[in-house]
């Protein structure tokens, strides 16, 4: 049992030996450069971009200069524009809305066609400023 344990180390000793040269012999084969030390500057500027404290502060700024955009907005004008579209066989409506189309005719006042008039389009397009 006592071989077996000398054994079980002296190979544990050339294994070790032996692949610490490996590495660096793949990372001399790679031509890395060695790093250059940073200077107090470089080392700031990098913590500050990768704080995840400042980047949320950042996010809240962004977010408190949008919502007073949106806060000044209401100073601005407001053009709203709006289209509908209407048809109908309602008598009520449809004498109504050849009123407002002032499209009636001496034959709409026929009580046979008040009463069960033709299908009336109507198109409606409102621009509004405020």
């Amino acid at each position: 049992m006592k071989t077996i344990r000398i054994h079980f180390y002296i190979l544990l000793f050339f294994a070790a030996s032996f692949s610490f040269p490996i590495f660096s012999s793949v990372a001399a084969d790679q031509n890395i450069p060695p790093s250059e030390p940073l200077t107090m500057a470089e080392a700031i500027q990098i913590a500050v971009n990768q704080n995840p404290h400042v980047k949320a502060a950042n996010f809240q700024v962004k977010a408190v200069e949008s919502n007073t955009i949106q806060a000044r907005s209401v100073f601005y004008p407001q053009i709203d524009f709006s289209e509908t579209f209407n048809r109908t066989t309602n008598p009520m409506w449809a004498f109504g809305t050849k009123l407002n189309q002032e499209t009636i005719t001496q034959e709409d006042f026929d009580p046979a066609r008040l009463n069960d008039p033709d299908a009336i389009n109507n198109f409606a397009t409102i621009f509004s400023l405020s």
